[in-house]
């Protein structure tokens, strides 16, 4: 007994070849294995034996021989009843198929590495296999003949029941699957829904089953294949009823051809033979054919349409040519020359029976037998539209080529190429009258003239309404109008004041703004209308001129702004530069909003400078912009022009609540930002753009001049402060150094000269800090613990004093620059000395953070001066405007008031207090030592 394994679905394979049984190198038992537990028999008394006990799924036999005798012995061996599918392994061969199903089989598989899937497919459904019923009605030998008449063509034979019972290896091969799963299997469940589209395969069975019952002999339909892994074709089926030897229908015999490629040609053919027709009609194309030996002429109805002929026409070669009016008798020798089977290819003029003249092309072709011309076939076409086109392309040409030499030649004003334009156009398009004229608000002015219009010469104004030109104005494109009474003008004022039928016009447009316009007209109607050559060609003449104007424009504009340019560098200041900057923006460039702002460091702002009179009107003032804020900013800071069409769209802009529609911000570099705006929407031209920005190059260099220029002057006044200091401050130790040395001459004590070189020392000391301090452009140097006291006492021996005395009351010490400080003292006692009167005193006072300088003198003739580095020498004296500047630029404040008991009086206040104690090496303060430019 074989024993079988439980866990999958057995089954019995009986093999009478016993030396390949069990052996792996067979992709028929791999497949077996890999789903079924499979027994092996090669002796059919075992087969038999083993069958009946019912523990097999189905009994596999692998047939080799392909006899069908021996399929039909072990059939015959097998016991009845024998309920366990007996399935045939054999080759994948139609034949084989339909053979193995006409026996007693159950079903057949291909024996192969698709066995078990086969095979399971089979085994797990109700009805595992499915018998081919009538099969064995069919005449194999018939069959086979049909099959060798159409061994190209795919054919097929189906069952009573639409089950398919052969089919041919063509057909296997187009719908790529295997005879096994065409044969015994339901035509619906191999093509609906799969191969062939649902809708379609019902139409196919109806046609079928019609044969079937005999109500058709024949079935003839298209289908489109389209199977799974093969290309999709269309197939023309004819089919026909089996009959048996009762004459009863038990099948259907078909074919199958492949008409893929008939098909696309057939297409290619209608599309050819549609695209001929189309062009035939398009391009005015008409055909004949000459037969020389009856001499008879065949044409197409095309050429009766070019030629104009009447139906009765009799097209003769004779009666042809008399429509062809040649003194050289050109066509007369072409058709010659055909007849002598020479081509012929020209193009001649027409005269229609009717009167029209037109351009056609004739072309012939000669054909022979056996060396004999004996037919011509040839086309006519009409090139009257083409012939017309080329003769105003070279007017348009020749007229281009002339507008070139016009713009070229230097020798001729703008007025004169303005009038030789207006002339060649006339000539060009055959008009009386042309015109330039502006447009401005409702107005129209003529500024150049041709044609001698009584109401039309240069310089004439009229209203826009009574124009042509307001029609012009409203549209992009050019305006035409060809017969004025035609199109209903009768009643316009234009038409009742100038009476022009005809008028051309387009628009002139200058830096993207209107002109005005270029128009054509005539006191008569126009015959033909105007061609799209002659509408190109005024369509180019507009841009010619508006080119031109601009040009000009541009030209002026630039020489405008270089005036402007030289108006700077005379301009006194800031203000005057600025002011130059807004009327150049108004005048020259036609941006009657723009405003002007620079850049403060204290601040870190953009400040308002000034802006146009036009801006005035609209806007009270500028804002300022903090670091950071609005499109000014932006601009400022990245230092770049910034263009914006349209402010209200702009995330980045100041205020939401803002007139300006458009704007353009300029940075001038090193100083501000230049701004012109708009109050209506609109978008700037690269020329203004450019324009502007040149003006701002200007007013930045013309601002940094100006700035150079001021601070050259501040050096030169400090240049003759300086001088006055010097000459100021050397009298005091001058006058010292006098006193001794007439002492020494009087007493002859020469030890008085320390006392004169003292005094010297002082004033190459001054001279030498004065020096330096002028080079540095500062008032003073270094600051450090000064003693005021001190340098009070030093400043005493420095002045003449006559026979004044000095007190000095208390102690102080302050941050200060010492030399300074000292001549700070000097000039005050020297002014209390000259203006004190005789038996004076002078007290300096020392308090907790502020000293004074006060005397018992005549005091101030009239109010005390005020004191600040403002302080005038006029107002003071050259002395006090030395005292007023040192203590400011050391950041005090001096007042001068009476004294309590008369006199003058000076109190310095916001001095910062110092230590001035020794330090551990016993060095003293700078306030303890002669103080000297060497620190």
């Amino acid at each position: 007994m074989i024993d079988t394994q439980a866990d999958r679905e057995p089954i019995l394979v009986y093999d009478p070849a016993s030396d390949v049984v069990g052996s792996y190198q067979s992709e028929f038992y791999t497949s077996l294995w890999s789903t079924f537990d499979v027994d092996h028999t090669n002796s059919a008394d075992e087969l038999a034996a083993e069958s009946t006990m019912g523990r097999y799924a189905a009994v596999v036999y692998r047939w080799r021989t392909g006899t069908i005798g021996d399929l039909e012995a072990v059939l015959a061996e097998l016991p009845e009843p024998f309920s366990i599918p007996f399935i045939v392994a054999g080759p994948d061969d139609p034949t084989a198929v339909r053979n193995v199903l006409v026996t007693d089989a159950d079903g057949y598989v291909p024996a192969g590495p698709e066995s078990a899937s086969k095979l399971e497919s089979r085994i797990d459904t109700e009805t595992p296999v499915s018998k081919t019923a009538g099969a064995e009605a069919v005449d194999t030998s018939a069959l086979h003949e049909a099959i060798v008449e159409q061994m190209q063509d795919s054919a097929w034979v189906l069952d009573g029941e639409l089950r398919i019972s052969y089919v041919n290896d063509r057909l296997v091969e187009r719908l790529d699957l295997s005879a096994s799963d065409l044969i015994g299997q339901p035509l619906d469940d191999v093509l609906n829904g799969t191969i062939l589209e649902g809708g379609e395969y019902g139409r196919f069975e109806q046609g079928l089953r019609e044969l079937l019952a005999g109500s058709q002999q024949r079935l003839r339909i298209q289908l489109r294949v389209d199977p799974d892994d093969a290309p999709t074709y269309t197939t023309d089926v004819l089919a026909r009823p089996y009959r048996d030897s009762d004459d009863e229908i038990v099948g259907i015999v078909g074919i199958g051809r492949d008409i893929t490629e008939q098909l696309a040609e057939q297409r290619r053919m209608e599309r050819q033979n549609d695209l001929f027709r189309q062009a035939e009609q398009l391009a005015t194309i008409g055909g004949w054919a000459w037969d020389l030996d009856d001499n008879a002429v065949e044409v197409t109805e095309q050429v009766y349409e070019i030629y104009d002929l009447p139906d009765a026409f009799d097209p003769t070669i004779e009666n042809i040519l008399q429509y062809h009016p040649d003194p050289t008798d050109a066509v007369r020798a072409a058709f010659e020359g055909l007849r002598a089977g020479e081509p012929a290819d020209l193009e001649a003029r027409l005269r229609t029976p009717t009167g029209d003249r037109k351009w056609v092309r004739i072309h012939g072709s000669p054909k022979e037998t056996d060396g004999e011309v004996t037919e011509i076939i040839g086309s006519v076409q009409d090139i009257t539209e083409r012939r017309r086109l080329e003769t105003q392309l070279r007017e348009n040409v020749d007229s281009l080529r002339r507008l070139y030499q016009l713009s070229t030649d230097t020798s001729l004003s703008f007025a004169d190429r303005i009038d030789r334009v207006l002339a060649m156009t006339c000539d060009r398009l055959d008009l009386r009258y042309g015109f330039l004229s502006t447009v401005d608000d409702d107005h129209r002015q003529i500024v150049s003239a041709h044609g001698g219009h009584d109401e039309l010469r240069p310089g004439s104004t009229a209203p826009l309404s009574e124009s042509y030109c307001r029609k012009t104005i409203q549209q992009d494109s050019l305006f035409t109008l060809e017969d004025a009474l035609a199109e209903g003008w009768t009643d316009d004022p234009a038409y009742q004041r100038l009476e022009l039928d005809c008028y051309l016009g387009g628009n002139i447009n200058i830096d993207g703004r209107l002109y005005g316009t270029l128009w054509f007209a005539d006191d008569t109607p126009r015959e033909q209308s105007f061609t799209d050559t002659e509408l190109a060609f005024v369509e180019v003449l507009t841009k010619w001129v508006s080119y031109q104007l601009e040009r000009r424009s541009t030209e002026s504009k630039l020489r405008e702004l270089q005036e402007t340019t030289q108006a700077f560098l005379t301009a006194d200041d800031e203000a005057a530069v600025a002011e130059l900057a807004m009327e150049a923006a108004t005048d020259i460039l036609e941006l009657p909003l723009t405003a002007l702002w620079q850049f403060d460091d204290g601040e870190d702002a953009l400040l308002p400078v000034t802006q146009t009179d036009e801006s005035d009107v609209h806007f009270d003032s500028q804002p300022r912009f903090e670091s950071g804020e609005g499109l000014l900013w932006k601009a400022y800071a990245m230092n770049s022009v910034v263009v914006v069409d349209d402010v209200q769209a702009e995330p980045d802009r100041y205020t939401d609540d803002t007139a300006i529609k458009s704007e353009i911000i300029v940075p001038v570099q090193s100083y501000g930002v230049l701004v012109t705006a708009t109050l209506e929407q609109r978008e700037f031209t690269d020329l203004e753009v450019d324009l502007l920005r040149i003006l701002a190059t200007s007013l930045s260099a013309a601002m940094v001049r100006v700035d150079r220029e001021v601070e050259l002057q501040r050096q030169n006044d400090r240049l003759s402060e300086f001088t006055g200091y010097v000459s100021h401050d050397l009298r005091n130790p001058l006058s010292v150094a006098q006193g001794y040395v007439d002492q020494i001459k009087t007493t002859g004590n020469i030890e008085t000269l320390s006392a004169v070189e003292r005094a010297h020392d002082r004033m190459e000391t001054l001279i030498e800090d004065m020096l330096l301090l002028a080079r540095k452009g500062e008032i003073i140097d270094m600051v450090g613990p000064t003693r005021v006291e001190t340098i009070a006492e030093w400043a005493w021996e420095a002045v003449d004093s006559r026979d004044a005395e000095l007190e000095i009351e208390g102690e102080l010490a302050v941050e200060a620059d010492a030399p300074r400080l000292q001549q700070v003292f000097e000039n005050l006692f020297r002014n209390s000395v000259e203006h004190g009167g005789p038996e004076l005193t002078i007290t300096v006072e020392c308090h907790d953070d502020w000293f004074a300088v006060a005397d018992d003198g005549h005091g101030f003739e009239e109010e005390p001066p005020r004191l600040d580095s403002d302080t005038h020498e006029s107002e003071s004296g050259l002395g006090l405007s030395i005292v007023a500047k040192i203590v400011e630029a050391h950041g005090w404040v001096i007042t001068a008031t009476d004294g309590s008991d008369g006199g003058s009086r000076f109190e310095i206040r916001g001095a910062e207090p110092a230590d001035v104690e020794a330090d551990a090496d016993g060095e003293s303060s700078e306030a303890d030592s002669e103080p000297s430019v060497d620190r």
